[in-house]
């Protein structure tokens, strides 16, 4: 909702810039807030339920319990590596669903841009 707006009018202010195009002002603009959401990110997300200094001993106990139990349910039934993933019909079956999915999306967003009035 808030990314298209601010592309066009980052467009618009690159187009009233001498020497620049709009998409290169919306390039340039958009990558930077990329780049230090990536540096904030370094240096704020812990590593960890031992590092939150904002969960007391127990929250952080029970945290790490229930992330040992998930991890060995997940070495006990799930697959190993990309090829045995593939062997999986539970794959198969997440991928045509998300086909389907995407197969709507692109259909519905290119029959209301071609039913608009220009």
């Amino acid at each position: 909702m808030i990314g298209n707006p601010l592309s066009g009018w980052l467009i618009n202010i690159g187009d009233q810039l001498p020497g620049v195009r709009g998409w290169q002002v919306m390039f340039f603009t958009e990558g930077i807030l990329a780049v230090l959401a990536g540096v904030a990110a370094f240096f704020f997300l812990i590593n960890g339920p031992e590092k939150a200094k904002f969960l007391n001993v127990d929250e952080k106990f029970a945290l790490k319990e229930i992330m040992t139990q998930e991890d060995t349910v997940k070495d006990e039934t799930g697959p190993r590596g990309v090829f045995a993933a593939m062997r999986n019909g539970r794959v198969w079956y997440f991928t045509l669903i998300y086909f389907c999915l995407q197969i709507a999306v692109y259909g519905v967003t290119f029959f209301s841009r071609s039913r608009c009035p220009r």
